[in-house]
């Protein structure tokens, strides 16, 4: 009698919600952002790519998304781990909130890295 068609697939779900939590921790980071970064370096994008998605993915495995108004002792290991400045962070973030533009660029290259990540998996 009726046929229920789905309009969204798994994939285009999950890249919709990802792309909303990835707004959403984003937003809250620079809204949170002192101006005590002003003179820091700004990250190259695919290191900042690269260490948003350890962020993220540390944020999902403990289930608790990230604190950006706090830096936790995991996220600081993150940091430190691709030696990246707390200031360096935010100065990037800052930097990428000049223009819109740049997240969507940005989010599109980190939701197709964790993609290629899982596919390998």
């Amino acid at each position: 009698m009726f046929e229920l068609e789905a309009t969204n697939s798994y994939p285009d779900v999950m890249k919709r919600l990802l792309h909303s939590t990835l707004f959403i921790a984003i937003t809250a980071l620079a809204l949170s952002c002192k101006n005590d970064a002003g003179s820091a370096t700004i990250l190259e994008e695919e290191e900042f790519i690269t260490v948003y998605i350890e962020l993220v993915q540390q944020g999902a495995a403990s289930g608790n998304p990230p604190q950006d108004s706090v830096i936790t002792p995991a996220a600081r290991r993150i940091l430190d781990k691709h030696g990246v400045t707390v200031e360096e962070f935010k100065a990037t973030v800052r930097n990428y909130n000049a223009d819109i533009n740049n997240w969507k660029k940005f989010f599109e290259k980190v939701i197709e890295r964790m993609e290629s990540q899982t596919t390998r998996k």
